[in-house]
């Protein structure tokens, strides 16, 4: 668990935090638009883990090959077939993740875990894990779920801008998260998205349903990883 959830963190970091539109595109034109990203990564998952990287770092390379080689497949799925980008995003993180399972699996018998230099517990690092993924990962997945079933909207946007309505979204998300781990309530979390239904009710309809559709989206990741994060700590302390 402890290697898993550094190779996870430093995933999350490369491939959502540190992947900007301008390399998201670049990627999908060639081989150096993935080499710039997976070296991302790598550089990433170094870093986090870098208190254990003595002993990490054929796990920090393998992870860096798998991923370069799962970005080569889902870029050409992409090109090659009519899927949405919705499926596509599920396919790439299925494998993703599954690589990492495999990788931690074979490399993560002794490890510890560590947050940069610092050794931390698993709780710890797990709810870091789970905080960037609702913040950052459900950025894109909102927007692949609003684009799924509006071809003129995905066509209009390939590519999801850092604008003020992601940052607002990824703030959002992250409070609901915490609300959700420090509350006595875990329900206290879901409070976080009614400032955005309020306004959505304000809208017209098709602005309305943007907007009930990432709050909709927001809550069901930050419940999904809320429960698998209990689930995994619980078990592993």
């Amino acid at each position: 668990m402890p290697l898993f959830l550094g190779l996870y963190l430093g995933h999350v970091l490369g491939d959502f935090a540190f992947q900007p539109g301008r390399l998201v595109v670049a990627k999908r034109r060639g081989l150096r638009g993935m080499l710039v990203h997976t070296a991302i990564i790598v550089a990433g998952t170094a870093i986090v883990s870098i208190g254990q990287l003595h002993s990490r770092w054929p796990a920090v390379l393998l992870a860096g090959i798998s991923h370069f080689a799962i970005e080569f497949v889902t870029v050409h799925a992409r090109r090659v077939t009519q899927a949405t980008g919705l499926a596509i995003l599920t396919l790439d993180q299925a494998l993703h993740l599954a690589s990492l399972v495999l990788v931690a699996t074979l490399f993560g018998r002794d490890s510890v875990p560590v947050l940069f230099t610092q050794e931390v517990s698993v709780r710890l690092l797990a709810l870091t894990c789970g905080g960037l993924t609702v913040a950052f990962m459900g950025a894109i997945l909102a927007f692949e779920v609003r684009t799924s079933s509006h071809e003129a909207a995905r066509k209009a946007a390939e590519v999801l801008g850092y604008d003020g309505k992601r940052i607002y979204g990824m703030v959002e998300r992250a409070t609901a998260f915490a609300g959700a781990v420090l509350a006595p309530l875990p329900v206290v979390g879901a409070l976080a998205f009614l400032p955005r239904i309020a306004y959505a009710m304000t809208r017209p309809p098709a602005t309305r349903a943007q907007h009930l559709t990432e709050a909709a989206v927001g809550l069901a990741l930050c419940t999904a990883v809320w429960a698998l994060l209990k689930i995994l700590t619980t078990s592993t302390i």
